[in-house]
């Protein structure tokens, strides 16, 4: 018999915390997987208030914590190593990964290389063994952006500076056991993190919906994500302490981090995860600012329903032209929106070396998200790409 929706399958194994003031709730949320608690942090000396508040919060339930604060942007081998022997050393049960993606990634990846031989970058999504699930720490993510998705993914990304690569973990057994979403722990937020971060929940969430992996549930979750990004990304921009508007972003990036926990991401995140893996000073929702007019110009065709939808939900006065005309005016469309939200620039801007080009290009193949783009670059196509994304102004 024919089938007329295509089928799907959707798998999410994180309790999800959501609310504003929930992050009281951490020390008996912890308290129920372990009483030593690693807490995975960066050294923001602006977030510091917030660590000690947690720390208080896990100590009065009777959790004994040890604060590992040296997170990086794009965490590394050399981060995930460090924590792995302070989770050792502190005989830790839990990992509490505490701030952006970069801290909840770190929080998984150490989760797996203080209880596994060898280094994170040993159980990569394409390597062998896999972590042993009876091994692995439990985590709990408690996010301070709105933007990676992490507290409700099984992905950890972690860059090899040495190999100039950025890869990831990928595996259900580090799916955060608890995901405490907060929205007023974002409200001091600045603003350039929050439009990079945001933007990336517009990525995570378009994304999805391109992906095979897609699905009729998936789909009703990135629309939604879409649209609350388009309409209160702003808002938070213009006013960090909007809590109305940081709620509505903070369920954005939850509901985009379930799309692409189940369908995964394209092209632009495989051309991204290599300009971070290249140039780490490179934040990753720049990257994919600097990458989605090219991504969006080369793919439009192929998708055309997804992509009348994106320029729709920006510009809502696309309405009542067909889905070929709203898809062939998403390129116009994203470009204005990048530059509303302070983001539209090119890879010359962020000091990439013009004769790398080809090199980013060839990189940006490692990984296989762009295989899972509507339409499949090709290495010339895919050099193509690098040179607009380089050039554009």
């Amino acid at each position: 018999m024919k089938s007329y929706m295509k089928n799907f399958n959707y798998h999410q194994s994180s309790e999800i915390v959501f609310g504003s003031g929930r992050v009281a709730e951490a020390g008996e949320i912890v308290l129920k997987y372990g009483k030593r608690c690693l807490m995975v942090t960066t050294p923001d000396e602006a977030l510091k208030p917030l660590y000690e508040r947690v720390k208080k919060i896990l100590a009065s339930a009777g959790v004994d914590v040890a604060h590992f604060n040296g997170v990086i942007p794009n965490p590394t081998t050399e981060t995930s190593e460090t924590g792995s022997k302070m989770a050792i050393e502190h005989k830790a049960d839990v990992i509490l990964g505490l701030g952006g993606g970069s801290s909840m990634d770190a929080a998984k990846a150490i989760a797996v290389e203080a209880t596994h031989e060898g280094s994170a970058w040993d159980y990569l999504f394409y390597k062998e063994p896999a972590p042993d699930p009876s091994k692995v720490l439990p985590v709990i993510a408690i996010s301070t952006t709105s933007g990676t998705g992490s507290q409700v993914t099984q992905v950890s990304v972690i860059t090899n500076t040495g190999e100039r690569d950025k890869s990831a973990l990928y595996n259900p057994v580090i799916f955060p056991k608890v995901a405490v979403v907060d929205p007023e722990l974002m409200l001091t937020l600045p603003r350039i993190v929050t439009a990079q971060t945001g933007f990336d929940v517009f990525c995570h969430a378009f994304e999805s919906m391109i992906n095979p992996g897609t699905g009729a549930y998936v789909s009703l979750l990135a629309k939604e994500a879409i649209l609350f990004v388009v309409a209160y990304l702003p808002k938070v921009l213009s006013n960090g302490s909007d809590l109305a508007a940081r709620e509505k972003m903070a369920w954005a990036d939850t509901l985009a981090g379930l799309c692409i926990a189940s369908a995964g991401v394209t092209l632009p995140h495989g051309m991204g995860m290599a300009v971070g893996g290249m140039y780490p000073h490179v934040a990753h929702g720049e990257s994919l600012a600097i990458l989605y007019p090219a991504c969006t110009k080369f793919t439009a065709a192929a998708a055309i329903e997804q992509y009348a939808f994106m320029a729709r939900a920006i510009n809502p006065g696309l309405e009542k032209a067909s889905d070929a005309e709203a898809a062939d005016a998403a390129y116009e469309e994203i470009v204005k929106f990048l530059k509303s939200i302070g983001l539209y620039k090119s890879l010359k801007d962020i000091n990439m070396p013009a004769e790398e080009i080809e090199a980013l290009a060839k990189q940006s193949m490692v990984l296989p998200d762009y295989q899972g783009n509507p339409r499949v670059a090709t290495l010339e196509e895919m050099i193509g790409l690098v040179k607009e994304a380089y050039y554009q102004s």
